[in-house]
């Protein structure tokens, strides 16, 4: 017992030695866009891209913000509605008519997508349709959800950043509620995890192969993106934004360029309810990158999570009960491994102080990761179904139709939006229309060997 103990906990102290000094350095947490960063002389176009169903609540607090952008240049939202039955619609336009900015909102509804296709691929694939065929001069793709709350400025930053290093998508990782008990425990630790499993560094390294996004916000060059084959190609991923992160990095490393992902300072789930849902998103994306290049690259990683968090609190806990009931000889090879235990732990909340500062929590929170590593695995295991397409609809019959019909809650007249939608024909999705605009760098190389 008393060398399984010290094996373990050695185990667990060179496991933290490695993430500390070898892992990129993901526990600095510093990877952020920075405000003293050089504007374009051009604004280019962008299309805001939300996919919706039953958000109603949410979409009354963070459509404001989208809609009150302070972008220099061109922008237009296009909300798409997946048979909401709240009233999402009906809020989204007094939203939009309560800011005075109609004529930046177009809805969508469509119906269920084809077989083989997941709901929110069929929904983003319709979106950039339409706004292919509006905003012919259309530069990127910004996609959100509805309940996530963005800074005025973020669409501002997010191209900048874009423009200034020339990548092909650029992405932020929200910052979850802190409200509650159980959010204070997880959130902070959720974000480490996560930054963990894809060291920013790297993924913000062209030279690196590895790739992330995460969902709630990500900022995509469209020439980029349909070089990549754009959200058709992306049609059965378990997790759209790491399998668009993956296919945009390879198009762009071949002109020497990349993709960059870092924190997100000013964007944040709208109430404590929704900051589930970015948690479980951070352990689906998590899981679907490793599952996607491996089902056992997902044991493993689960393993050294176990490893790393899991046996310190274990071995000391061990130790201390064991140590009563040892002689002497035993009980010196107990200690030395309850010490080992101890630095391990102590090296697991350093390395987790800069995230959980970021979330403005005590130093003591550190000391929780344990429970917060269980959850998570357990998490990842009720998600395991959906990575083996176990929970994925089955397709019906698609339509996409404009809302051209609106009763506002309020009773006031029904806010028609400046830019009309065409109705699309009920067809598998086509790539977009040819644009006349200047091409972006990144994807010239690739469009031309694809033709």
């Amino acid at each position: 017992m008393e060398i399984a103990l010290f094996l373990t906990g050695s185990l667990s102290f060179l496991t933290w030695l490695y993430l500390v000094f070898l892992r990129a350095g993901f526990w600095r947490a510093d990877q952020q866009l920075d405000d003293r960063r050089s504007e374009p002389e051009q604004w280019p176009d962008v299309a805001i891209l939300i996919a919706t169903r039953d958000d109603a609540e949410a979409i009354e607090e963070t459509l404001p913000d989208l809609l009150e952008q302070t972008y220099p240049g061109a922008f237009h939202i296009f909300l798409v509605d997946d048979h909401s039955r709240d009233g999402t619609v009906e809020a989204a336009l007094h939203a939009a008519q309560v800011a005075g900015a109609t004529e930046r909102l177009s809805v969508v509804t469509i119906g269920a997508p084809p077989a083989g296709w997941s709901r929110r691929a069929w929904a983003l694939t319709q979106a950039q349709e339409h706004a292919a065929a509006n905003l012919p001069a259309v530069r990127y793709f910004w996609l959100t959800e509805p309940w996530i709350q963005h800074g005025r400025r973020s669409l501002q930053d997010l191209v900048a950043k874009a423009q200034e290093d020339s990548c092909g998508l650029v992405s932020l990782l929200p910052l979850s509620s802190c409200e509650t008990a159980w959010e204070r425990l997880l959130s902070p630790a959720f974000a480490f995890f996560f930054l963990a499993f894809h060291p920013l560094a790297r993924v913000n390294d062209s030279r690196h192969a590895a790739a992330a996004a995460s969902r709630g916000c990500v900022l995509v060059d469209t020439d980029v993106l349909e070089a990549a084959g754009g959200f058709t190609a992306l049609k059965d991923a378990a997790v759209i934004e790491s399998a668009l992160a993956a296919k945009v990095k390879a198009v762009a490393r071949r002109n020497g360029h990349g993709i960059w992902l870092g924190l997100g300072e000013f964007s944040t789930s709208v109430r404590s309810g929704d900051g589930w849902k970015i948690l479980r998103d951070l352990t689906f994306a998590t899981a679907e990158a490793q599952f996607s290049a491996s089902p056992k690259r997902l044991a493993v990683g689960t393993m050294v999570m176990a490893l790393a968090c899991l046996a310190p609190p274990v071995v000391i806990l061990w130790s201390l009960v064991a140590g009563f009931f040892l002689d002497i000889d035993q009980f010196l090879i107990t200690y030395l491994a309850f010490l080992i235990a101890g630095a391990a732990w102590a090296g697991m909340c350093i390395a987790a102080w800069p995230t959980f500062q970021l979330y403005e929590q005590e130093e003591w929170c550190t000391l929780l990761l344990p429970l917060a590593a269980l959850a998570h695995m357990l998490l990842t295991m009720t998600l395991l179904p959906q990575l083996f397409g176990a929970a994925r609809r089955p397709g019906k019959k698609p339509a996409a139709i404009v809302r051209d019909a609106t009763r506002l809650r309020s009773g006031a007249d029904k806010v028609e939006p400046r830019l009309e939608v065409p109705s699309q024909a009920t067809k598998e999705p086509t790539a977009p229309n040819d644009r006349v605009r200047t091409t972006s760098p990144l994807a010239t190389s690739s469009r031309e060997s694809l033709t």
